[in-house]
């Protein structure tokens, strides 16, 4: 079972798996970003999400105050060669209770499934098994009701979020550092959390970069940014330029921040060309080579939408250079010379095309003619 998170009521979905007993992974992916659940008879367990950064289970337990940073780095060395979850580790050594343990994973789990169901780009696929993959523990098992009770909920105050915090791109700056709004008026955020936030606005970050900064989840930072804006703490500056943000973290922090930062942007507004094909060169620096060919096919569509058929075939070219093998695309770029009135140039592309296809098929023969001929059977 697969296709489009849109093209379903996904929390139904999700209801359904854990109601019915379904055992199996449940992928959920939008560009680079992949989520694995597990659901099973023991409860819901996350396998991997995928290669972004975001806050991991021991340092939330940190961020929240519930272990110091010492004790966290001793279970880390113990699971290295336990391969046990973490959670268990650090609640045998009675570091933590099982509510403490609970509270981080349902965060984790439950923000995992929040940011899949919230990209309108991304698709699904539910694959039956009877226990979790060999690779890969995951977390301890959770119960599903909870999680997705828990998934709603955080989906529900991210379309409000958004309607108080309208950009990525947005400025803001401390009105007065000496007048902060009361502990109280700050719900789930520890005062720590609060301090970090509030030392990265200064006037000329936006809020991706405070995100991408403080490796704070952006359902986090944005419900902090929303508190103190309402209590008029933080003040409204600008918008920025994105690709100019997404460059200067690039020369300031690094590549792997400024992608980040462009996922983000794409999370936010998928319809934004500009910043995908960015992201597309920047996963290409960095080697991620097929992020990097879907991502330039995806703007490529984009500007096929819009009849930009010059802007695409670039796109497709460069993704070409990236998998030269494969022939389809190839193909595609000739017919899409073709729509664009360059006869001359997509019958040279169609033909290069069609003379490689002929090419390995005749390699293709030439290896089955031999091997045929080694059996002793007559081709």
């Amino acid at each position: 079972m697969k296709g489009l998170l849109r093209q379903v009521k996904m929390f139904d979905f999700l209801q359904f798996l854990n109601v019915s007993g379904r055992q199996g992974v449940l992928s959920m992916s939008a560009g680079s970003r992949r989520t694995q659940i597990y659901f099973g008879k023991e409860g819901v367990r996350l396998l991997s999400a995928g290669r972004r950064r975001r806050p991991l289970f021991g340092e939330l337990l940190v961020r929240w105050g519930r272990i110091p940073e010492s004790e966290l780095v001793e279970a880390l060395e113990e699971q290295s060669r336990s391969r046990k979850p973490l959670g268990e580790i650090l609640a045998q050594r009675n570091r933590i209770s099982k509510e403490d343990v609970e509270e981080c994973l349902y965060a984790q789990v439950a923000e995992e499934i929040c940011d899949a169901v919230t990209d309108e780009n991304a698709e699904f696929e539910f694959l039956s098994l009877e226990s979790p993959p060999s690779e890969g523990y995951g977390t301890l098992p959770l119960d599903g009701s909870g999680i997705i009770l828990e998934a709603a909920r955080r989906v529900d105050e991210w379309q409000h979020l958004r309607k108080q915090i309208t950009s990525f791109a947005e400025i803001y700056k401390v009105r007065d550092r000496a007048e902060l709004p009361p502990a109280s008026t700050l719900r789930e955020s520890s005062s720590a959390v609060v301090q970090e936030i509030l030392f990265l606005i200064d006037g000329f970050r936006t809020v991706n970069e405070v995100i991408v900064e403080s490796g704070i989840t952006k359902l986090e930072v944005c419900r902090i940014l929303s508190l103190l804006k309402n209590h008029q703490t933080i003040l409204f500056v600008e918008r920025a330029n994105k690709l100019g943000v997404i460059e200067r973290l690039q020369k300031q922090k690094g590549i792997e921040f400024s992608i980040h930062c462009a996922e983000n942007f794409l999370f936010e507004d998928p319809l934004d060309t500009p910043v995908r094909e960015k992201l597309a060169h920047l996963y290409l620096l960095q080697h991620y080579k097929e992020d990097a060919y879907n991502e330039f096919l995806r703007a490529a569509e984009q500007y096929l939408k819009a009849q930009n058929f010059e802007r695409a075939v670039n796109l497709m070219r460069e993704a070409s250079h990236i998998y030269p093998e494969r022939i389809g695309l190839r193909l595609k770029i000739s017919e899409t010379l073709l729509k664009a009135g360059k006869i001359r140039e997509a019958a040279v592309e169609g033909l290069a095309a069609t003379n490689e296809a002929i090419k390995r098929l005749l390699n293709s023969k030439e290896k089955l003619s031999r091997f045929v001929g080694t059996i002793g059977y007559p081709l």
